[in-house]
């Protein structure tokens, strides 16, 4: 199996920009809640990378994968086994309910995923 090592920045954007765009209904302003409450306008948020999933399949596949060897901090996934499986990483940002996910590259057999508040992502 051939190797190829990929970092952090290169299988999980370190950050997911967001801009939350509320739909209103006919006739409704947009506020804050405050005192006093205050006109509102849809503003980006930065979410920062706060770990991964791994599945068999797309996430909405639900197939999780358990890592094979877990020790606080650092958790580890071995795919060596089956390599005609075809694993996702699924990207998790704190702050929010949303995931990037994509299917690993060819030639991936094991990624480890290390930090509790500063996210490390390897894989190779």
């Amino acid at each position: 199996m051939p190797l190829c090592a990929l970092s952090a920045p290169a299988i999980c954007p370190p950050v997911l920009d967001l801009i939350t765009q509320p739909k209103l209904p006919a006739g409704f302003t947009l506020y804050k809640d405050g005192n006093p409450p205050a006109p509102a306008t849809p503003t980006p948020t930065q979410n920062t990378l706060d770990g991964a999933l791994f599945s068999e399949d797309s996430p909405d596949k639900q197939g999780l994968l358990a890592p094979g060897t877990e020790s606080s901090p650092t958790s580890e996934w071995d795919f060596r086994a089956d390599e005609d499986q075809n694993v996702w990483i699924s990207c998790t940002y704190a702050g929010t309910i949303f995931m990037l996910a994509k299917p690993l590259p060819a030639g991936i057999g094991i990624c480890t995923v290390t930090g509790t508040k500063s996210i490390s992502i390897a894989c190779r």
